[in-house]
């Protein structure tokens, strides 16, 4: 029951990462962006993890302070944004959010204010919970299985599937050509031009930021 409860908090959690990432930017500079981080499914991955890890620590953590559980949410929320950003900007020479020049900011990946944030939505959060276990004893484990399996391989193919064509993405960035079959049907079905419109807020690390000029423009 517990990977099933995981699963479609991860789920819901990155759909809606990729809706309050979309009003911020609609209530903040006048536009909507979609910050998915998959090729197929609408998520938000970085929202997705947090989902997860919010759940799992509201369980470790029941029964603690306010405070504790605020600075539990808000390191571990913290350290999810740090690994997302470090391995995209180390693996990849690609940035999806930048923090940088903000208050307290540890290279672009994380800042103060995101690290209350994340306290804040963890402390919202748990008060969920109750009502998510509440729903899940009411559904059949025999329905949550059936569907929950096409939907798990679903986002294991997504996943595989997007780490190839960011790879390969950052390998044409590098002047880097084709080597094999995988690599020319990649160039083909996911070139720069959809790449670029796929992931709309990413930007390689020797380019401009130009998110809020482009998205402003093809809205």
């Amino acid at each position: 029951m517990i990977y099933f409860k995981c699963f479609w908090l991860f789920i819901f959690g990155g759909l809606l990462g990729v809706v309050l990432e979309g009003l911020w930017w609609r209530l903040r500079y006048g536009f909507w962006q979609s910050h998915v981080t998959l090729v197929w499914l609408p998520l938000c991955t970085v929202y997705s993890f947090g989902t997860v890890v919010c759940y799992l620590g509201a369980l470790v953590f029941q029964g603690q302070n306010i405070l504790v559980r605020f600075l539990a949410f808000s390191f571990v929320g913290t350290v999810v944004e740090f690994i997302g950003g470090f391995l995209l900007d180390r693996g990849m020479q690609m940035r999806a959010w930048d923090y940088t020049g903000t208050f307290l900011n540890i290279r672009g990946y994380v800042n103060l204010l995101m690290t209350v944030i994340w306290g804040i939505l963890g402390i919202g959060f748990e008060r969920l919970v109750p009502g998510i276990d509440l729903l899940f004893a009411r559904i059949p484990e025999n329905i949550l299985l059936y569907v929950t399996i096409p939907f798990t391989v679903l986002l294991a193919l997504d996943m595989i599937v997007t780490s190839a064509c960011l790879a390969r993405w950052s390998r044409r960035h590098q002047g880097i050509k084709a080597g094999t079959k995988l690599d020319r049907l990649i160039d083909r079905k996911y070139d720069d031009a959809r790449m670029c419109c796929r992931f709309n807020n990413w930007h390689f690390n020797d380019e401009p930021d130009l998110s809020r000029v482009c998205s402003a423009k093809t809205s």
